[in-house]
């Protein structure tokens, strides 16, 4: 039991870095985005098999959270116009994530 509320916390400590990495990413240039976001999303899968997920689990999440961050990377990039970009989209987004339970990891 122990174990599993330190790996929800350690999930939570992700969710709540997506905006400062965001930030981050939003300000290099164009060419180094996608790099970085497929480097941000190697690493979200590996922390998850870290975590003991199965493997098919651990993709959907690093996805899924590589998603986020592309929305929240377009809301710090403001289109043309200067609307956001991200509104329509947050929450197909957010139900795409997989649910952490209490129960031990498959």
């Amino acid at each position: 039991m122990q174990s599993n509320l330190r790996d929800q916390d350690i999930f939570e400590t992700a969710f709540a870095g997506i905006p400062r990495v965001a930030e981050l990413i939003a300000a290099l240039g164009l060419e180094d985005r996608a790099t970085t976001l497929d480097a941000a999303e190697q690493h979200y899968k590996q922390m998850a098999r870290d975590l003991g997920v199965s493997e098919g689990t651990a993709e959907v999440w690093g996805a899924a959270v590589t998603s986020l961050l592309q929305l929240r990377v377009a809301e710090e990039t403001p289109s043309a116009t200067g609307a956001s970009r991200t509104d329509m989209c947050r929450g197909a987004a957010f139900s795409a994530l997989p649910r952490v339970s209490s129960q031990p990891f498959e």
